[in-house]
């Protein structure tokens, strides 16, 4: 097996990879999504009136982002166990993941910010009033963004991270005890 410091740069790169993969995703979803072309809401969203309660209309309205989110760690998870046979060392993993992404996503769009693209409302570039459309919207969105959004979610990643590694990597080797257990003993052919 490689070594942990290896496998540790290589979740870390994985993470990095993932922000930036979903950033894109996201983006290209808002572009091209049938609200935006046919005016009617995307496919994975529930009409409201099927879900009365807020709460359970928002999990099921980001279903999606919950599982694209455990898509880079489910190998992760996989790897880390078998190769160190440690819950605790997959739940680091899965913690280093996930912040590495956040750090990638939240970087690349603080970065599009800065340089005046991001929406509708930041359609000003550089020659269009640059002074106004930096302290009223630029300031606004990337202080809003770096105070609640990214330390919300890091702080989702640093407890939700461990929770999700811990439990599987012990559902891993929970496996992998029943697998051997059910196993019929080899039979070794006389030499």
């Amino acid at each position: 097996m490689r070594s942990a410091s290896t496998r540790c740069f290589a979740y870390g790169v994985a993470g990095i990879l993932f922000g930036l993969v979903v950033w894109l995703t996201l983006v290209f979803l808002n572009w091209y999504a049938p609200a935006n072309i046919l005016g009617s809401d995307p496919w994975w969203r529930p009409p409201k009136a099927l879900i009365n309660y807020p709460l359970l209309y928002d999990l099921v309205n980001d279903w999606l982002m919950f599982l694209l989110w455990l898509l880079p760690v489910l190998p992760i998870i996989v790897i880390e166990t078998r190769a160190s046979r440690r819950p605790e060392l997959a739940a680091l993993a899965v913690t280093l993941c996930w912040t590495a992404a956040l750090v990638a996503y939240y970087a690349l769009y603080a970065g599009t910010l800065l340089l005046g693209f991001g929406g509708p409302q930041l359609g000003v570039r550089l020659d269009q009033g640059w002074e106004a459309w930096w302290r009223g919207v630029v300031a606004l969105r990337i202080h809003q963004m770096v105070g609640h959004d990214f330390l919300l979610y890091t702080t989702i990643a640093l407890v939700g991270g461990p929770i999700v590694g811990w439990l599987g990597g012990q559902s891993m080797l929970l496996l992998a005890r029943c697998w051997h257990a059910l196993r019929p003993p080899r039979l070794h052919a006389d030499h």
